[in-house]
């Protein structure tokens, strides 16, 4: 097991991976996108790139909200893009964490279930994630439909 950085989404409990991610950035500008479809809030600005911001928490259902501002941006490797989450928590490392459950098919994006000091943290795998969000926007053609 990894670091993990720990956010909310509504009630629960969410993880991802330390090496899946690039930086939080803590409220920057964000800037509409025209005729983006409906679970990308806008667009942020870091460090001169240009990178839309995603409604993970529409996107896995839970109900639309106000989200935090602050933005968890995935590394390039793995998705130019930045999460809106309902919070962001610390990083945990391994040794605080106890009971992983993997799963044999990941639903929604979901690696695991660790808990850490008794409560239950949901492991979200970067890269299936990335793979949910082109089937949900390309289908099951690729990019060009084809």
């Amino acid at each position: 097991m990894e670091q993990i950085l720990l956010f909310r989404l509504g009630e629960d409990s969410f993880g991802l991976k330390v090496t899946s991610l690039r930086e939080i950035v803590d409220h920057p500008p964000l800037h509409y996108l025209p005729q983006a479809p409906r679970p990308f809030l806008g667009a942020i600005n870091v460090h001169g790139q240009v990178l839309p911001v995603f409604d993970l928490a529409g996107h896995l259902g839970y109900p639309a909200g106000r989200r935090s501002g602050r933005y968890i941006v995935l590394a390039a490797e793995v998705c130019a893009l930045a999460l809106a989450v309902d919070s962001v928590g610390r990083i945990i490392t391994p040794d605080e964490t106890e009971d992983a459950q993997e799963q044999s098919e990941p639903a929604d994006a979901e690696l695991a279930e660790v808990k850490c000091g008794g409560m239950p943290i949901r492991l979200l795998d970067a890269e299936h994630l990335r793979a949910s969000l082109e089937q949900t926007f390309y289908g099951n053609g690729g990019r060009n439909g084809a």
